[in-house]
């Protein structure tokens, strides 16, 4: 009985911590994003590990606590090719917005910088000016829960409608203008990546909107841990005899 109530412990706690043991993972890239002739890049790092602790950083959801204490940190820095008045608007399409703990963006920080050190990468576009004045930062960041979606915005939008597909206001202030980068986004998530679809919206001359499509890294659907699952099955399975053994 001692034994069987010891195990029925360790099960709980391991699927209640999710305790898995791996090394810590860290992904680097760079989205290519493109349509009409025209394209861009967001620079992007994931981790399973707080690399980021020391930065200053401003919420729009979540606080220090919740950064902290996520399992997944992803970073993203938008560079601004679009040959106009610039970007202004981001989303990621199937976004498991309840996974989320925290959003937001540094107030002070270059993703070709440590701790994020994407300068290491061997290709892409890793030329663009830094971002030390921090001029190029999101008005608002929002996950629309009704459709799956998660918005960056600059400029004068400040809020997002619950439409499908979104609407967004034409005139922008103050995008992200071209040959420029955004500050570094930052969302944290109990899940680990995926891709997923996701735009970028810009202005080009002359006003005529460009809407750029490409895919990026971005929490996952959530899932039974399988580490997790088996535990649990063996555990069922262990109990299952006893009982049996109990009743004989």
């Amino acid at each position: 009985m001692q034994k069987l109530h010891s195990l029925t412990i360790l099960i709980a706690i391991s699927l209640l911590t999710n305790t898995v043991c791996f090394a810590q993972q860290t992904i680097q890239g760079e989205s290519f994003f493109t349509q009409s002739g025209q394209s861009t890049y967001i620079d992007y790092t994931i981790t399973d590990h707080d690399i980021a602790s020391g930065l200053d950083k401003i919420f729009f959801y979540g606080d220090d606590a919740a950064f902290s204490n996520s399992q997944w940190f992803y970073f993203y820095q938008i560079e601004s090719l679009v040959s106009g008045e610039g970007v202004y608007n981001f989303q990621i399409y199937d976004f498991d917005t309840s996974s989320i703990s925290s959003y937001g963006y540094f107030t002070a920080a270059d993703m070709e910088a440590m701790p994020f050190d994407h300068n290491l990468l061997s290709s892409g576009n890793e030329s663009f000016e830094g971002n030390d004045s921090n001029d190029y930062i999101p008005s608002n960041m929002a996950r629309n829960t009704l459709y799956d979606r998660f918005y960056v915005g600059y400029g004068t939008l400040t809020s997002f409608p619950e439409s499908d597909p979104p609407q967004f206001p034409v005139q922008n202030t103050d995008p992200i203008p071209y040959y420029k980068e955004s500050a570094i986004l930052f969302i944290t998530s109990s899940n680990a990546p995926d891709e997923h679809s996701a735009i970028l919206k810009g202005m080009a001359y002359g006003g005529e909107g460009v809407l750029l499509n490409g895919e990026i890294l971005a929490p996952a659907a959530s899932v039974p841990e399988p580490s997790a699952m088996l535990l649990f099955l063996f555990g069922l399975f262990y109990m299952g005899k006893k009982v049996k053994k109990s009743l004989s």
